[in-house]
């Protein structure tokens, strides 16, 4: 061990904490009655200090040495590069079904409208087969690389942080689109495909038309 490891957990402890932090509608509140004028360009920020704040990380990986724990060698290898690269076209063709200038914050904060939300559940094709088709793309990903020490460190962290963060993910939005979410999580299954369970279009659609965002000062923030 590099004596590297301990550090990047605990960095990446506080990455997860500080994110859900800026993440909570108790937060974001907060920051409306303190700074109102910055609240249009919330997710803006906030989407910046996810990227900033993986500069330690990157910081990391990149000075202090570790040793292999594993390889994927011959066939295991074609496997793990032919699904690296189906989690990265899949997501490629996904960013097509998102409007990337609202996801991101920017548009919100160029023309400084703090209401610029989503009217209603937008479920891709994707979306049909899990709720979270980016985490399981991301996933795969870093389970398919060749793993040292510290990514191995950073590949568990960042697996726990999504199964987690999903769950707390959810609960904004059972609160947001309320028996129509609580409808598609049932029927859907988070992360992990499962085949007898997904939605028809017809069915994705039909959610989609029943749902509608409830009324109410968080929804300033989405």
């Amino acid at each position: 061990m590099s004596g590297a490891e301990p550090l990047l957990v605990l960095i990446w402890s506080g990455y997860f904490v500080l994110h859900s932090l800026l993440a909570s509608h108790g937060f974001k509140r907060y920051i409306l009655a303190k700074l109102p004028r910055l609240t249009p360009c919330y997710r803006l920020a906030y989407n910046l200090v996810a990227l900033l704040t993986l500069v330690p990380i990157a910081w990391i990986h990149l000075t202090y040495p570790a040793a292999t724990v594993w390889q994927w060698q011959g066939v295991a290898a074609v496997l793990t590069d032919a699904l690296a690269l189906a989690a990265l076209l899949g997501f490629a063709w996904s960013l097509k079904y998102y409007d990337m200038a609202a996801f991101t914050g920017v548009r919100a904060c160029l023309r400084r409208d703090v209401r610029m939300t989503q009217e209603r559940l937008t479920l891709s094709p994707l979306h049909r087969w899990v709720r979270h088709p980016w985490y399981l793309f991301a996933i795969v990903m870093v389970w398919s690389r060749d793993q040292n020490t510290l990514s191995l460190i950073s590949t568990i962290m960042v697996t726990l942080y999504f199964f987690i963060g999903a769950k707390l993910e959810e609960r904004k939005l059972r609160r947001e689109f309320g028996a129509a979410y609580a409808e598609y999580m049932q029927r859907v299954p988070g992360i992990i495909p499962l085949p007898w369970r997904r939605l028809s279009a017809a069915e994705a659609e039909r959610i989609s038309r029943r749902s509608r965002p409830v009324a109410g000062p968080d929804r300033r923030f989405d």
